[in-house]
This record gives structure tokens, C-alpha cells and sequence, in this order.
């Protein structure tokens, strides 16, 4: 049996932040507070530029926008607001703006709010809940894009959909064959897909069934262009798996909308079924739908990814030293760590207690393990709050590979044997597995 191998990281803290990463800008005058709080932003994956002024965070505004500012109140009043004022005024959109301050008092949160405040914290503040804070301001703003599959047989009728849907901010694909149209699903993984009523060689209502077939594909929406007046022809086909039809021709407003709103409906409720309610992350059954369409596009492709296995360390002493309700936010703090630390193509998800999964496309064992390793880093600097003192938590992980592991159930077997190889050799690093050639 192929054996586990501790990976020996480096154990300094992983200073680099992605571009990519949301900035936040802190303005504090306080240099031991402005130093705390910069680091637990950082680390809760953010880059963070820390101002003693608020007049020298104007200044990098002219050059960065920050997507949102964490704000000193103790600040002179006049000074700040018209900063706060011509801050804003550079830019098209306001930036949200959170605020610390050494009173509570409702006169002082009022300022707070005159000054345009998205959050009011009293100092010092509980860190968990001021990057939530941050979280629920900036992710607002981050809606992933729609991804609407159309299968067309006449590129130019394709194309002229595909630049209506594009005008609107979707993301679109074009088939041309619908026989294809598996593959596009496993690979596209498409939130809406607009067809034909009628194909050359097929009905669309046939072509509809078959994607019916498929569990994973219950949710998808379906809707079918068609000329078709008769009712008695087009309601068959809803009855196939169809969800709605739009007659020929369509109006660009009509399309977009009839597109949005099936796709907004869609993924509330499918949300509802593949999120864990606790992290937003995707729920164990999700994760292993995706494992298995990963390994068949992966066999196809003669492409490698990896997958990931982390549990927290000690997590029952967390439970019974601070309460349950704290080891949830110790369970949503990594959650967070994890998401927003992996790639858009990656995968994460919460199997189950302290128990989660990351699926890494495209990535070998070795850049998998590094991965890991710098969330490892970061999660283990995160400060955790509780009424009895705070506290750091730490995880430990698995790793493998495909082609190594053949299955998704070999890959998850594999990854959960590197991952207690990890914690019998005393938790907080990342084990892997590599099958012998």
C-alpha cells in the first residue's frame, strides 16, 4: 500500500497575498491596533494597506480603490468628513466604509452613519465579527456570472443570442451539435440552457429528456426558442423537462429577462439543496457529484487535478473549552480562509463536522500540497474570540491526485488515509499520498 508523506513546509507565515484578493484600506492611529487588526484581515484572505490618517488613505485612493475601508472615528470630525466626502467622489461607486471606535454611545454611532457607515464596532473589536463584516460588504458586490449554454445549430442565429446574453453581463457557450451536449455539461456546467424546439435529426423535447436523466441535471433550467404557435405541439415538450418557452422572434429585453429570472429562481433553490447552510460552502453530496464529473472530464481530457481533505485539529476541545457556538465560527472562519485562498475554478466544501473538501482543477499533487500549506499558515494566525480568552485553531490535510487515484472514491479513500496520517504525526501540516508506478 502506498505510503503517507508528511509535507515539511516551511513554517513561517505566508506574507504573499494574490492580486487577485479584495483590498481593504484600515485607517487607525493606534500603531499596536492598526498592527493587530491589519494582521487578522490579512490573514482571513485580503490584502490590507494600513493608514495612521485618514488624509493618507485619500491619496492611495487616487491611485487604488479599496473594495472596502475600516475607519478610525476617533479621526478629527470636520477632517473626516470631507476626506470620507472626496474619497468617494473619485470614484463611480461608494465604498463601503465600517467603523472602530472607543464608544458606544448612540450620539457617536449617529456621526457613524452621517458619515455614510456600513458597520459600527465598538473597540477592541471581536476580530471574527468585524471579517464577517467585511465579508458581507465585499461579497455583495461579487455575483458570479451566469453561465447560459445555447444550442444552436445556425452560428449566426447562436452568435446573435450569444452577443444579447454577452451585452447583459452572462457568460454563454455555444453547441452546435446536440448530440454533444454531455459533454458541455460536465464541462461548461452551464446555469441555463436555451434549444430548439425542433433539431435535423432530433426533437429538442428528446434532447431535454435525456438530460433529465441525470440526477445532477434535475435543476438545470430549460428553455426552448420556437416558432411554434400550437399549444398542443409545445406543451409536450415542457412536459419532457422543458420549463418554458419564448416564441420567434424574441425581443433582446425579453430574452434577458426571461433568462435571468429562471436562473435567479434556479439557483436560490439550488442553493438551498447543494450549500451547507452553516458555511455556504457546498454540501458533502455536492462535492462528490463534482469529484465524479472532474474524474470522467479528466479522463477525457488526459488532464490531472487534486483533491484535498482538512479536518481542525482538537476541534471537540474547542467545543467543550468555548461552546458550541464559538467552534461554529472557528468552522466558518476556515471555511472563509479556505474560499477565499483557492482559485475560481477550485471546489470547496464542508463533508461534515470540522471536516472539509477542496478540489483543485488543474493542479498536480505538488502545487496541491502548497496550496494547502499556505492556508494551513494563514488559518493557524487567525485570532478566535470567546468570552473565556481567545484562541488560535490549527487543521491538518490530505492530498492526492488524479491520475494517482483512478475513482472519486478512490481519490477520497486515499486522501482521508494521507489526511490521519497527518494528525497521527501531530496534526497542523499537510500529508500526501502518491500511487507507486
Amino acid at each position: 500500500m502506498d505510503e503517507p508523506i508528511i509535507y515539511a513546509g516551511s513554517t513561517a507565515v505566508d506574507a504573499s497575498v494574490p492580486e487577485e484578493l479584495p483590498l481593504v484600506f484600515l485607517i487607525e492611529g493606534d500603531p499596536a491596533l492598526r498592527s493587530d487588526v491589519s494582521t487578522q484581515i490579512h490573514y482571513s484572505g485580503y490584502r490590507v494597506l494600513a493608514f495612521e490618517k485618514i488624509e493618507s488613505a485619500l491619496e492611495e485612493c487616487r491611485r487604488k480603490v479599496p473594495a472596502v475601508m475600516v475607519v478610525d472615528l476617533s479621526q478629527p470630525e470636520g477632517d473626516m468628513a470631507m476626506v470620507l466626502a472626496e474619497i468617494q467622489m473619485l470614484n463611480e461607486h461608494s465604498i463601503p466604509i465600517i467603523f472602530l471606535s472607543d464608544r458606544g454611545d448612540i450620539e457617536t454611532r449617529v456621526r457613524a452613519v452621517r458619515f455614510g457607515g456600513n458597520a459600527y464596532f465598538e473597540k477592541p473589536a471581536d476580530a471574527g465579527a468585524l471579517i464577517r463584516a467585511i465579508d458581507n460588504t465585499v461579497h455583495k458586490k461579487e455575483i458570479e456570472l451566469y453561465r447560459i449554454l445555447i444550442v444552436q445549430q445556425e452560428t449566426e442565429t447562436a452568435a446573435r443570442y450569444a452577443e444579447i446574453l454577452n451585452s447583459a453581463g452572462m457568460m454563454t457557450e455555444i453547441l452546435t451539435d446536440p448530440m454533444r451536449l454531455f459533454f458541455s455539461l460536465q464541462d461548461f456546467r452551464p446555469d441555463l440552457i436555451l434549444m430548439n424546439l425542433y433539431y435535423p435529426d432530433c426533437l429538442g423535447m428528446e434532447i431535454a429528456a435525456v438530460v433529465r436523466q441525470e440526477e445532477a441535471n434535475q435543476s438545470i433550467p430549460i428553455i426552448y426558442l420556437t416558432e411554434e404557435t400550437q399549444m398542443q405541439r409545445i406543451l409536450p415538450a415542457l412536459n419532457k423537462g422543458g420549463d418554458d418557452f419564448l416564441p420567434l422572434p424574441v425581443t433582446p429585453d425579453r430574452l434577458i429577462s426571461s433568462v435571468a429570472a429562471r436562473v435567479d429562481r434556479s439557483r436560490i433553490l439550488r442553493s438551498l439543496l447543494v450549500r451547507d447552510s452553516l458555511t455556504g460552502l457546498l454540501n458533502h453530496t455536492a462535492v462528490r457529484e463534482q469529484l465524479d464529473d472532474l474524474v470522467q472530464r479528466a479522463k477525457r481530457k488526459n488532464e490531472t487535478f487534486s483533491f484535498g481533505m482538512v479536518d481542525i485539529d482538537k476541534f471537540k476541545r474547542v467545543n467543550d473549552e468555548y461552546g458550541h457556538p464559538v467552534g461554529d465560527r472557528v468552522i466558518q472562519s476556515l471555511a472563509r480562509t479556505i474560499r477565499q485562498r483557492i482559485r475560481r475554478v477550485d471546489a470547496a466544501g464542508r463533508y461534515g463536522g470540522e471536516e472539509f473538501a477542496v478540489i483543485f482543477d488543474g493542479l498536480d499533487t505538488d502545487a496541491a500540497v502548497r496550496a494547502l500549506d499556505r492556508i494551513r499558515r494563514a488559518f493557524s494566525q487567525i485570532r478566535h474570540h470567546s468570552d473565556k480568552g481567545d484562541f488560535f485553531s490549527t487543521f491538518s490535510s490530505g492530498v492526492v491526485s488524479f491520475p494517482d487515484f483512478q475513482t472519486g472514491t478512490e481519490l477520497n479513500d486515499a486522501a482521508d488515509r494521507a489526511l490521519y496520517a497527518a494528525k497521527r504525526s501531530g496534526g497542523n501540516c499537510v500529508a500526501r499520498i502518491d500511487r507507486k508506478k
